[in-house]
């Protein structure tokens, strides 16, 4: 978390991941220009597992609105890819290893940072929330992202 703090006001690093259930590579820059609420999470993790459908209502609810949902998981793909076929989520997921600093030094699951649309780390929480503190979050900074 401290890691992800100390670079708070400053733009988050480009990085590549994959794509699931898909496999492409996509990179974190091809999201400039919207917040990004970032969510680092495992299929292991209880937590993570409950707050997945409510990441998923946000992202149907606002994703017209500039707002993207991406849940990143440091687990191999055919694990994340095995998850994702019993659920019918829309919003990203994606699967990276190893990832710039601000993210591999993040070690509590599930973590959230919210990424404003010039690619400044606006804020992170480190636990699982609702769909209710998810909405107060991202109309909280969107209101201030420049």
């Amino acid at each position: 978390m401290d890691a992800v703090l100390a670079n708070k006001q400053k733009t988050f690093p480009d990085f590549s991941f994959a794509l699931s259930p898909e496999g492409q590579t996509a990179r974190f820059s091809d999201y400039r220009g919207k917040i990004v609420l970032l969510n680092l999470w495992a299929t292991w993790c209880p937590p993570c597992r409950r707050e997945m459908p409510d990441l998923d209502a946000l992202h149907r609810k606002y994703r017209d609105s500039g707002i993207v949902v991406l849940a990143l998981s440091d687990e191999d793909r055919a694990t994340v890819d095995a998850y994702l076929k019993k659920h019918d989520f829309q919003f990203i997921v994606g699967t990276y290893q190893g990832g710039p600093e601000t993210i591999s030094a993040v070690n509590t699951r599930p973590s959230s940072i919210l990424i404003g649309k010039d690619g400044q780390v606006l804020d992170m929480l480190v636990g699982a929330r609702g769909l209710g503190f998810f909405e107060d979050w991202v109309q909280e900074w969107k209101s201030k992202s420049p």
